[in-house]
């Protein structure tokens, strides 16, 4: 064996060894961050902000709530003197990226939804061209809990009971205010300071189970699931009826880890825009009005609300014209590590919409609602589909890497049909995200993303695919 092969083989051992000193420090850092929570999550909250409802007319019989909680999906007003939860010294620029594959940077100054135009920074561009817009980015690990919605909308926050019925289950948002979600609405409640670092809590009740809701409670090893009805949700816990129990009881929300429910319902129709708030709230909305201060939403019951633009993280489009590469299922995976000589298992395998390690997608400081979050080395494969032309998108390493000792540089390609058509080597953490252009395709070639080991092999290649979609 040679020197310079001896040499190499050292190198890879103790990259290898840091990649695992790596994750371990980030897995620790998330401890430390969930005790945190923990004690944040007793205080009270110290922003008033809107009161809210969300509601959606089911099978079930809901008169007595609906005369409660009257025909609103969110409603109520801002009381005045509110406290921003990101505060910010004037208005954000907000950074969009167009059809065409180029980027528009610039503080919103108007918007004609019924012309479809959009004002911003001095520039005029049609909401038919937007594929992504970023704002401020949205809080690394929201405290409390994250309601996941039939659908894909997530409500985060704390939960602060429900009404007596045992229709809905009220959770209070940093953005959003208290929001009543009925609960055939819920896919899964998830209590973020139960779960363990690196613990996926992908909660659903087993499909052999007679009852179709379940409650997950920490275990040695994952967790247990209790299933049975649910009667209510109270502002200490959940009063259920176990299979095999006469009665129900209630269930502190101190020893649970999770909710769900199988069979649950989605929205009556798809929004237009979906929304990411700072506090990382996602809810589908219809954008009616844009200004440096404000913007406003129609919500999908039709009613009207406005949030500051500093509680805007991203939006993106919803429907046919936009399809994101995290909507479709990849025809290939292939992800190393650089042990082994670059074939070892890889550290983090890909996530969609979210960054390797399951936060949210951020980028020199902006919020990004649509992309794919890889760790080196990794080839995801798409077949491009019937109706779009072109592939857009924006390339950058994700801003967690910026809190590693050692910081993450990439090689970064685009094949299609075997050709490489966007290269970027050397792709640094921090650095500006770098837009891929306008990349033409047709239906039915391959289009590969590709992430490279860059001169520290894999440390800290965390790297976001941004806003990568095809369009028409």
């Amino acid at each position: 064996m040679s020197p310079g092969t001896t040499c190499r083989d050292n190198l890879a051992g103790i990259a290898a060894a840091v990649s695992r000193l790596d994750a371990n420090l980030t897995d620790a850092a998330e401890a430390s961050r969930s005790d945190v929570r923990r004690i944040a999550g007793t205080r009270p909250w110290r922003h008033p902000v809107r009161s809210a409802i969300l509601q959606r007319v089911t099978m079930r019989t809901r008169a007595s709530v609906s005369a409660a909680l009257g025909a609103a999906l969110l409603v109520g007003s801002v009381p005045p003197g509110r406290a921003d939860a990101h505060p910010q010294v004037g208005p954000p620029t907000f950074r969009v990226l167009l059809r065409d594959g180029s980027l528009a940077d610039g503080r919103f100054e108007s918007l004609d939804a019924e012309a479809g135009f959009l004002a911003l920074g001095g520039r005029k561009l049609e909401l038919a061209d937007v594929v992504s817009v970023s704002g401020p980015a949205p809080a690394e690990s929201p405290s409390g809990v994250a309601l996941h919605l039939v659908g894909g909308d997530v409500i985060r926050g704390e939960v602060v009971g429900g009404d007596e019925a045992g229709e809905t289950v009220v959770v209070r948002s940093v953005v959003l205010g208290e929001v009543p979600v009925f609960i055939d609405r819920v896919e899964r409640l998830v209590f973020l300071d139960r779960v363990a670092p690196g613990q996926r809590a992908d909660f659903a009740v087993p499909e052999d189970a007679d009852e179709g809701e379940g409650l997950f409670v920490p275990a040695r090893r994952g967790f247990d699931v209790i299933v049975g009805a649910v009667h209510r949700f109270a502002a200490d816990g959940i009063l259920f009826e176990a299979r095999g129990d006469d009665e129900p009881r209630l269930r502190g929300f101190g020893e649970l880890a999770g909710f769900a429910l199988r069979g649950g319902e989605g929205p009556e129709e798809a929004p237009a825009w979906q929304l990411v708030t700072v506090s990382g709230d996602r809810v589908g909305v219809d954008w009616v009005g844009a200004g440096e201060e404000e913007l406003t939403f129609v919500l999908e019951s039709g009613v009207e609300v406005r949030l500051r633009a500093t509680e805007v993280a991203a939006l993106t489009p919803v429907g046919p014209r936009v399809r994101f590469l995290s909507d479709i299922e990849p025809t290939a995976v292939v992800e190393r590590s650089s042990s082994g000589g670059g074939d070892a298992e890889a550290l983090r395998p890909f996530r969609c919409d979210r960054s390797v390690i399951g936060g949210a997608l951020r980028a020199s400081g902006r919020g990004f609602g649509k992309g794919l979050g890889v760790h080196a080395r990794s080839v995801l494969t798409f077949t491009v589909p019937e109706g779009v032309a072109a592939l857009v998108g924006v390339v950058s390493l994700d801003d967690s890497v910026l809190a590693l000792p050692v910081r993450g540089v990439v090689d970064v390609q685009v094949r299609i049909a075997d050709s490489v058509v966007f290269e970027q080597r050397g792709l640094a953490a921090g650095a500006s995200p770098v837009a891929l252009g306008r990349l033409p395709a047709a239906p039915g070639q391959s289009v590969e993303l590709v992430v490279d080991f860059g001169p520290g092999l894999d440390l800290g290649d965390r790297l976001d695919w941004l806003g990568v979609a095809f369009v028409r």
